[in-house]
Parts: C-alpha cells; sequence; structure tokens
C-alpha cells in the first residue's frame, strides 16, 4: 500500500548511474556541506548533461536518501511518470518515504481532523489505520475529529508496516497538503531527535516551472527557510531565473558545468576522461584504435576536451561509436560540446536521405518536430497524425531516432518522446542552421485535433497550448467562448493544465492586445449568458478574474490597463451573480452560506474598485496613510468611515441618515476595541510580555468575547530594527496602525503598495521583521506562511480565527521566537455586507450571531 504513494524512481537510478564514474569532488563537496551549520540546502547547478541527475541518483543508491525526481522522467517509461511535477505527488512521495523510515507517528493526523488509535498483538504484514477514497479537510479541532481510528501493536513481526491513514487523493488547498505531508514529519522527527539528520533529496528544480499551476509548482511550495536545524536538501537544477536571489541566498551553490564567470573545475574533465577511458577499453573501440595505431589514453582525453565535461555528449558520443560510426574516431574532427555532438547526428541522417527514399525536409523534419513540441508522450499513430507522414515511414524514423528517443512500452502500446530536453532545443532553436519551425508544428497538430471528431485525452488536456504557440487567436477566441469547454475545465482533472495555459495566454507577448481581450470578453460573454445563476457561475467569473489580475504584470501599460478593465468586468459579474445567490439563501433562512457569499460579495466588489483606474476608495485609503503623525485612536475612529466610505463607493449607494446612524455604531464599536486592545496589551506589558499559565488561560476566555479582533503583537524589545509593511490599499488603516506601532519603539518602517506580491524579494538580509496584511490567498501571497518563517528571525501566521489569536502568541513565546504578527478579520465587513444587502436588521443580527 505504501508503495502506491511512494513513485519508484528505481529504473530511473539505474539507468542513470549504469556508466557513473568519478565525481569524489562532488561527494566531499556534499560531505562538508552536512558537517556544517549552515545553510540548510545545498544546489547542484550545471548545463542540460552536466551529470546531475546520475549524480543524485548515485547518492539515493549508496546512502537511501528520501528522494524526488521533478523531471518529466527521461530515460524511464513517461507514460507513469508525467505526475512527477506535481506538488501533491511530491509531498505524498517524500512524506510515506519518511513515513517509511521513521513510522507513522510523524504525521500529525489530528490536524486534519482524524485520530487514529489501534490496538494489534503481533503484526507480521501492513496495518492500515483508515483508507480513504476522497478525503476533503480543513484544519480542525484537535478534540472534534473527522474520522477516528486507533493503533497499538505490541510486537513487530518481519516485513511488518503501520500507516495510520492512507488517502487516496486529497481534496484541499494544495499548501495545507504539502505542508502537512512535508514540512510536519521534518518538524516532528527533529523534534524527537534533534541530533539526527535528515537528508532529502530533489532533482531538477528547473523542471517544476513546467506544472499547470506556477504559483504552486513544487519549488514554489518548498519549506522557504523554516527548516528545523537538523534537515537538510540537496537540490539540482539548470541555471535560470527560476533560481531567485532569496533562494540562492539561502544555499550552497556547487557546479557542475561551467559557472556564469565562465570558471570550471578541472575535475569535470578528468571525470569526463574516466568515463572515455572505460569507452576506450571496450572491444569494438580498442580494435578501431589499435587498427589506427592511436593511443588510447591520449584519445580519450581529447574526447573528453571535446565534450567540454558533459555526460550527454559522452553518452551520445558512445552510442554512436558502438553502432559502428567510425568518423566519430577521427579525433581532428571530434565535434565540440552537446549541440556539437548533435549536429552531427543530424549531418549524418542527411547525408543518409541522399542514398534512401526517407527524406529530411519531407519526413524526419515533421516527425522530429512534433515530437520537439509534443505536450506529452505520442504514440506511433499520434506522430503520423501530427506531422502528415505515413506510420510506415514514422516507424523507420523512429528505429534510426532511438539513440535520442525515449521509449515506453510494448510493441503496440509504445510511447515515444525526446530522450532529453536540450535536444528538442537544439531541433527548434533559431541558432540551429537548419532549425525546425515550432510555430508550423504546433499549427499541424492544431489542424488534426480540431479535425478529431471525438475527444480524446491529449486533445482536452493540450489543445489551448498548442493554439497559444500556433498563434491561432481566432481560434482561441472559438474555444474560449465556449460555454461546455470553460465547464468542463474546472473538472479537478483538467483544472490545472487549463490554468497553466490561461496563465501562458496572458503572458504572451505575441498575441495582440486587442485579440487577447476579444477573447477575455468572449470567455465573460459566455459565462454571463450561457450559465444558470449558482455557484458553478461564480466560481468561474471568480477564478478566471483572479488569474488575470494576477498575472497583468507587463511593461506595456495598455495592455496592464486594459487587462486591469477586463479583470474589474468579470469582477463586478460575479458580484452581481453572489448577490443574487446571497438573496436565494437569505429567503430559504441558511444564514450561513448567506453569509459565506455576502463576505464573497464584498470581495470582489473591492477587488474590481481596486483594479479600476478611479478607484474612490484606494484614493481614499492612499490619502489617509500619506497624512503625516496620524493619532492611533484616530486610526481606529476613522477606520469605521473609510469602510463604510469605501461600501457606499462600491455598492453605489448614497449615505442616507439611517447609514449615518449604523457608521455611529461602527465608531462606537471601534472605540470599545480599541480600548480593549490596549487593555490586552497592558496586560502582556505588565507581565514583562511573558504570562503564567493561568494569565494566558483568561486572557484566552478574554479573546472569545472579543467582538472585533484587530491585531495582537507581542515584542520581544530591542532598540531598532526594521520593518517593512506590505498592503493592499483597502487594508490601509491597519497598515498605518502597525507602521505607528513600531516607530514607536524605534524602527525603521517601510510602507508597500505592491500591485502583485513577488514574496522571494521581501526577505532581505536588512529586514528583521515582515508584517503582512491581507489574505493568504490573495494574488500573489499563497505560500507565504511557510516561505517567511525563519527560526528566531522571521515568522508569519494570519488566522481568521478569534479564539487561535492568544493561543498563537502562547506558541511563539514558548518556543522564543523574537517577532509575532497575527491578525483577526473585521467583524465590521461583515456587518456592513449584510446591511448592503439586504437593509434588514433582523437578518444582520442572525448574521451576526454566526461570527460570535
Amino acid at each position: 500500500m505504501l508503495t502506491n504513494k511512494i513513485i519508484d524512481f528505481s529504473e530511473l537510478i539505474d539507468k542513470s548511474t549504469g556508466n557513473f564514474v568519478g565525481r569524489h569532488w562532488v561527494r566531499d563537496a556534499v560531505d562538508d556541506f552536512l558537517k556544517a551549520n549552515d545553510p540548510r540546502y545545498f544546489l547542484l547547478l550545471g548545463e542540460p548533461g552536466s551529470g546531475k541527475t546520475a549524480f543524485v541518483s548515485d547518492l539515493v543508491k549508496h546512502r537511501g536518501y528520501p528522494h524526488h525526481f521533478i523531471g518529466k522522467g527521461s530515460r524511464i517509461g513517461l507514460v507513469v511518470s508525467l505526475d512527477w511535477r506535481d506538488p501533491i505527488r511530491f509531498a505524498e512521495s517524500i512524506g510515506y518515504q519518511l513515513i517509511q523510515d521513521y513510522g507513522s507517528w510523524i504525521m500529525n493526523w489530528e490536524d486534519w481532523g482524524i485520530s487514529v488509535n489501534q490496538e494489534v498483538k503481533e503484526l507480521r504484514g501492513l496495518l492500515i489505520g483508515v483508507k480513504v477514497k476522497n478525503f476533503k479537510a480543513t484544519p480542525r479541532p484537535a478534540d472534534k475529529p473527522k474520522l477516528t481510528v486507533e493503533q497499538k501493536v505490541e510486537q513487530f513481526g518481519q516485513a511488518a508496516q503501520m500507516v495510520g491513514v492512507y488517502i487516496e487523493k486529497y481534496i484541499m488547498e494544495v499548501e495545507h497538503i504539502v505542508h502537512q505531508l512535508l514540512i510536519v514529519p521534518l518538524r516532528n522527527i527533529a523534534e524527537k531527535w534533534p541530533e539526527h539528520q535528515v537528508v532529502l533529496i530533489v532533482d531538477a528544480l528547473d523542471e517544476a516551472e513546467g506544472y499547470s499551476d506556477p504559483s504552486r509548482n513544487i519549488f514554489k511550495m518548498l519549506p522557504n527557510g523554516s527548516l528545523p536545524a537538523n534537515i537538510r536538501f540537496l537540490f539540482s537544477s539548470r541555471p535560470g531565473e527560476h533560481l531567485t536571489h532569496d533562494f540562492l541566498s539561502q544555499a550552497h551553490v556547487f557546479w557542475l558545468s561551467e559557472d556564469e564567470k565562465g570558471n570550471r573545475n578541472p575535475h569535470i574533465i578528468e571525470d569526463a576522461k574516466a568515463y572515455s577511458l572505460k569507452l576506450v577499453e571496450e572491444k569494438p573501440v580498442k580494435e578501431i584504435l589499435s587498427k589506427r595505431s592511436i593511443e588510447p589514453v591520449t584519445f580519450a582525453e581529447q574526447v573528453a576536451r571535446a565534450s567540454q565535461g558533459n555526460f550527454l555528449y559522452l553518452y551520445h558520443y558512445a552510442q554512436g561509436v558502438r553502432n559502428g560510426d567510425e568518423a566519430l574516431m577521427n579525433a581532428e574532427a571530434l565535434p565540440e560540446g552537446l549541440y556539437g555532438i548533435y549536429e552531427d547526428f543530424i549531418g549524418k541522417i542527411k547525408d543518409k536521405e541522399k542514398r534512401e527514399d526517407v527524406p529530411w525536409d519531407g519526413a524526419y523534419k515533421p516527425v522530429l518536430g512534433a515530437l520537439s513540441v509534443a505536450r506529452a508522450p505520442l504514440n506511433r499513430r499520434q506522430i503520423a497524425d501530427f506531422s502528415g507522414v505515413e506510420q510506415g515511414t514514422v516507424g523507420t524514423i523512429i528505429v534510426r531516432l532511438k539513440q535520442f528517443l525515449d521509449i515506453a512500452g510494448e510493441r503496440a502500446d509504445r510511447y515515444y518522446a525526446i530522450y532529453h530536453k536540450s535536444f528538442g532545443e537544439y531541433l527548434i532553436s533559431e541558432n540551429n542552421e537548419d532549425y525546425i519551425d515550432s510555430v508550423k508544428s504546433h499549427n499541424k497538430i492544431v489542424d488534426t485535433l480540431l479535425r478529431q471528431h471525438s475527444e480524446d485525452e491529449y486533445k482536452n488536456n493540450y489543445l489551448l497550448a498548442h493554439m497559444i504557440e500556433a498563434h491561432r487567436w481566432g481560434d482561441i477566441q472559438k474555444l474560449m467562448g465556449g460555454i461546455e469547454y470553460l465547464k468542463a475545465k474546472q473538472n479537478p482533472l483538467e483544472k490545472y493544465n487549463f490554468e497553466r495555459d490561461f496563465i501562458a495566454l496572458l503572458n504572451n507577448q505575441k498575441i495582440p492586445d486587442v485579440k487577447l481581450i476579444n477573447i477575455l470578453k468572449e470567455a465573460l460573454n459566455a459565462i454571463s449568458e450561457k450559465l444558470e445563476i449558482g455557484i458553478e457561475k461564480s466560481n468561474l467569473l471568480d477564478i478566471l478574474s483572479c488569474w488575470i489580475n494576477e498575472f497583468s504584470e507587463t511593461d506595456n501599460v495598455e495592455r496592464r490597463t486594459a487587462l486591469k478593465e477586463i479583470a474589474r468586468e468579470f469582477d463586478y459579474a460575479c458580484a452581481v451573480v453572489v448577490k443574487e445567490l446571497v438573496n436565494r439563501y437569505l429567503k430559504n433562512g441558511e444564514y450561513e452560506w448567506a453569509l459565506r457569499f455576502a463576505e464573497l460579495q464584498t470581495w470582489v466588489y473591492q477587488r474590481a474598485e481596486d483594479y479600476s483606474k478611479c478607484a474612490e476608495a484606494c484614493k481614499f485609503a492612499e490619502e489617509m496613510c500619506s497624512r503625516e503623525g496620524m493619532h492611533i485612536a484616530y486610526q481606529h475612529l476613522a477606520r469605521a468611515e473609510f469602510i463604510r466610505m469605501r461600501a457606499c463607493a462600491l455598492t453605489k449607494l448614497s449615505i442616507t441618515e439611517a447609514d449615518k446612524d449604523v457608521q455611529k455604531q461602527y465608531e462606537a464599536q471601534a472605540k470599545k476595541v480599541y480600548a480593549e486592545l490596549n487593555e490586552a496589551f497592558a496586560i502582556l506589558q505588565q507581565n514583562g510580555w511573558r504570562l503564567t499559565e493561568k494569565e494566558w488561560k483568561q486572557l484566552e476566555e478574554y479573546s472569545e468575547k472579543l467582538p472585533m479582533p484587530h491585531s495582537i503583537l507581542v515584542i520581544d524589545k530591542k532598540k531598532s530594527f526594521t520593518v517593512k509593511v506590505l498592503s493592499n490599499a483597502h487594508d490601509c488603516i491597519s497598515a498605518m496602525y502597525i507602521i505607528q506601532f513600531f516607530e514607536s519603539y524605534g524602527g525603521a518602517v517601510e510602507w508597500v503598495h505592491p500591485t502583485r506580491f513577488r514574496t522571494e524579494e521581501l526577505a532581505t538580509p536588512e529586514t528583521e521583521f515582515i508584517v503582512l496584511i491581507g489574505g493568504p490567498r490573495s494574488p500573489g501571497m499563497s505560500g507565504v506562511e511557510d516561505r517567511f518563517y525563519k527560526e528566531n528571525k522571521y515568522f508569519f501566521l494570519q488566522s481568521y480565527d478569534a479564539k487561535k489569536l492568544v493561543a498563537g502568541v502562547l506558541k511563539t513565546l514558548q518556543g522564543n521566537t523574537q517577532w509575532y504578527w497575527v491578525t483577526g478579520t473585521s467583524k465590521i465587513n461583515t456587518i456592513m455586507a449584510a446591511y448592503n444587502l439586504t437593509k434588514d436588521y433582523e437578518v444582520i443580527n442572525k448574521i451576526n450571531q454566526l461570527t460570535v
């Protein structure tokens, strides 16, 4: 059962280490890193083919480290390995490897609402506490488990395994799953055995960028800065922009190829020579060298230099020699570097086609084009359809290309893909004199898929992606205007591919602005006109507008303005739908659902104004924040006025006398909350920011009565510190309150009003504390909790449950964390939403009771 969750990489590891040589110097560097206290990350960098996967595979083979290989599965069955980039599969595989090594106790299933407790006298096989097919959960109180099962084993027999919980499919936030399956177990192991070092290997970080949801790929889900002292990660990656400055600053970087300054470790060529010496000892090669009176050691040195230390070059070179290509034995004419070996191979194909009946331009090129741009492995029929080459000829080409292909499956069920990403990149690179036009290849695939009457998996998953690369803007507009297509893309199995491609469309620099806006309007019209009012309609509008808002950053001012305007239209359309849903729920007395959607309606209206060009609420917010010396008490008094003013701007209501009475109630409530918060701070200060267990209990009881928790800050006093406060415009009052609070303690404060959060750029060496205002699910803020937590330096937690506020503070103080900030939601917003929607005080009171 465990093996269903643990991805079996053994075939990849065996193939990657088949001719492994050298690398003692890299192994020494890893060992030195593991002996040091910091950093926690070891990053092995290298160009394609430099041997990164082979090295980490060798470490796994000999040391048994828990591991994950992100890449598409080169040199192994690709059909099985396509989900290796999925962050959930990553967390599952690593998490269950840890269970296998340490036991099921490392998982805090209570946090999932699952209680596990079983008694067994003697265990000889596998014991599963609970098996769940589809599990949908959010963290629940430990005293209210959603599932309960008990486990107790007195004696373990041979091959015994105990799994507390086995979940087939998770239906919840990706960040939460990764946190529970990876971060929590690592922290539990570290807490129990602080001297025991846990080492995890993750190969090919660069491949994570190709995952369907760029904001939640494996790289973005890594525990950035939140590792216990005895946890170490070994990563490998190509160099590139995906490696942020923040990440690199936390890693020990070690190059396996020429670095960015052109320096190359001499051991790289020595290892290549060791590989070449093994090759020249093979009987056929030895005979050729003897016949030509070539000294084997000298020849091995020449091959090593020509390879530039690239092991993918050496692999293809060796395959060519073994296949009888004696031209490769000419030491004076060896191809230089990886692209050189590719160019040599293509040149030989062209020479052959002059003597044979399979033309380069008419057959090889179309087939290689289809394989180079394909989004998944293809069978022979698909290659023929996508290239326009007859199946028999495709078979001949596949046989001749097998050195450069990855083949999975048996006989009629075989699938083919380019063996290594770098070969496909070479084929379509314009630096290649006879490059393959990738746009034409994509167009051929689009034409084929559009001709298909029946739907197949490849078409469902990749049609939009190929249309984008083929620049088929008119076809995309027609596709996005089809409501059945959009509805299908909300299926969890297809959602990630659609989101990835939708983001690619928004970021595509080839599409004219007017075409992009027309496509988005077509989708908006389809949803608005062809779907009945309901949750599905509001979800579609909200999801698409979120992506437009988040990925609208561009240097093109006109495009940015147009995208934000269309996002605003999506938001308003969504708010209208939600308002109708709220009224429907209110009529049926379903106040909890009414509350949920009332808050959503307020949020989408508010977001629409934030991204518009003339949002009065934003202007007011910025004006408030620009005033000098605003008193904290006035901030709280003004907050109610600001919220009311914003609500009027968003809902286009005028302030009536009745509204003014409500506003006075808000002001009175704000004054009361401000006084209560001051009381809370006084309690903390009187006790030197440390409370007894009894006092904490009293404060927790008090917090349950707190009508509108705003914020509680716990501070270890320091003479000076630097703070960054990031806030959306509509949270500016909170921002000003936080800023002035820190300034009162002598802090240097920088306030940032971002249009788009770039989390990796926030935690600079000079920053000692970060305050984030706005929900962690806001655009660009996903994964913030883990990415900003650094033991004894940074800590971030956001909660909308008043009962958790003080409990969180207590937990922080017990852990001696320097800084802690936690915020609760403003109850005013909820009351305001209900009032704006209904003007019914009885309904307001009922909704109000749900938030206590």
